[in-house]
């Protein structure tokens, strides 16, 4: 066994916790959020499920191989702490109560909708399992909120759920329609995390192109943002903007991120495909890729270097070589310098999976496997275009200071260290390109 130990300072006698967190950065937000709320009520965070008396598990369903990896966990929860209670809360939870419910070991099962009840402590407060499948969405924003974060770089919660429907994702069923953030909660978040050292936030939810609040739309709340923080906090701190829908990109978003100072100069687009056919497959019609790379032309005469980063599905029921052919000329000719690939594995309760024309999964391997290529070689040739700058801002992370993330994503090692700690925003000259890695010394330090 491990040595673990609580993370808190509260009596023996109190119940200690441990959450386990698949999946995307709003569910590693809302792990957080569980944390801190039990700490305050006298939880003890455990550092380690060993020692544990509560598990809880904060599922992904968005691929069958994240129910696979679940499933697996939960045995291993069984294995090694069989006397805790396990709870399952999240996506799999709100589209397979049935089943989490009925493996061994699960205790609770505690659906999407209802997560936020799980802020109450002790779990005697939460409510019973629900093992009546099927979603039941909720329609106002879940009461979240952080002040602290497990990595050097937190996300901001501002936008739940999707009404988009595409045709492969569960995302709706799980996480039911869009909902939006107060503006002025977004603040008050940001604000606590500048002021426990942050200094890279980032704009997170699960699609931003929905964000809508009392007449303000997601373009506006990044204008607001601003406006209230970069008073105090321009040239201190930074925003970054999570996943954006290609359908944002026009002339508000080309104003917001020309007048903004404290924007990282990135942005990452959820394309997924460059062929029309596709995209009507996909239930993607609201975007044309030609005025998205007319998008990308128009904001390099905003920010003359930037970042530009792409998730794209291959393999989706139907394509063809031709197909994909025209998405690898169209992410050649636009200004990418990194991208997720991921390929498309069919998710039951979609359209796409009912579909008849499925690509087979050696086709999908081989696609998947040129157009991450394209993309590393991209990524390397962007790193040593950045050497020509004259400084970079890095953020230090993980558990190495002498590693960061730049304001253009790009991976930074440190060649001389600084006094800096994770967390810090530190000024440092590009030396070297390490692949699509940068080389860097802390600015003011002669390299001698």
């Amino acid at each position: 066994m491990r040595d673990c130990h609580p993370m808190s300072d509260q009596p023996s006698n109190q119940l200690s916790f441990h959450i386990i967190t698949q999946g995307c950065k709003i569910n590693q937000y809302e792990s957080q959020a569980l944390a801190e709320s039990w700490l305050a009520q006298g939880g003890s965070q455990a550092s380690c499920l060993e020692q544990a008396d509560i598990i809880v598990l904060n599922s992904c369903a968005v691929t069958d191989k994240a129910l696979q990896d679940l499933r697996k966990t939960i045995h291993r929860c069984q294995r090694d702490n069989p006397s805790a209670q396990l709870v399952v809360t999240g996506c799999a939870a709100q589209m397979c109560i049935r089943d989490m419910g009925e493996l061994i070991g699960v205790d609770r099962v505690i659906p999407q909708e209802e997560k936020s009840s799980l802020t109450l402590w002790p779990p005697k407060k939460w409510p019973a399992s629900r093992l009546t499948s099927g979603p039941n969405p909720a329609k106002i924003f879940p009461g979240f909120w952080i002040s602290r974060y497990p990595r050097a770089r937190p996300g901001i919660k501002v936008q739940d759920g999707c009404s988009q429907a595409c045709t492969y994702c569960i995302v709706p069923l799980t996480r039911g329609p869009a909902r939006s953030r107060n503006p002025q909660d977004v603040v008050e978040e940001a604000v606590r995390l500048l002021a426990n050292g942050y200094r890279e936030l980032i704009v997170s939810g699960i699609n931003l192109a929905q964000y809508r609040y009392q007449g303000m739309d997601f373009w506006d709340l990044i204008h607001y943002l601003h406006t209230q923080l970069a008073p105090e906090w321009q040239g201190a701190a930074r925003l970054r903007l999570s996943s954006l829908d290609p359908s944002q990109l026009g002339p508000k978003a080309l104003a917001v991120l020309a007048e903004s100072r404290m924007l990282c100069p990135h942005l990452h687009v959820s394309m997924q495909s460059a062929s029309h056919r596709v995209l009507q497959a996909m239930g993607r019609t609201h975007y044309d890729p030609d005025r998205v790379a007319g998008f990308f032309r128009q904001l390099s005469g905003i920010w003359p270097c930037f970042a530009l980063s792409g998730d794209f599905l291959v393999g989706f029921p139907g394509e063809t070589e031709n197909d994909m052919q025209v998405t690898e000329d169209w992410f050649a000719a636009q200004p990418f310098t990194n991208a997720h690939i991921f390929a498309y594995s069919p998710r039951p309760g979609t359209l796409a999976a009912e579909a008849k024309n499925h690509v087979q999964a050696e086709a999908k391997k081989e696609r998947s496997k040129r157009l991450r290529e394209m993309a590393a070689a991209k990524a390397e040739r962007f790193a040593r275009q950045l050497l020509e700058l004259p400084s970079l801002s890095v953020v230090l992370e993980g558990t190495d200071p002498g590693r960061g993330r730049s304001e253009y994503y790009v991976p930074c090692i440190f060649a001389l260290r600084s006094k800096a700690r994770i967390k810090d925003l530190v000024p440092a000259v590009p030396a070297r390109a390490d692949g699509s890695a940068l080389v860097v010394r802390p600015k003011g330090v002669d390299a001698g």
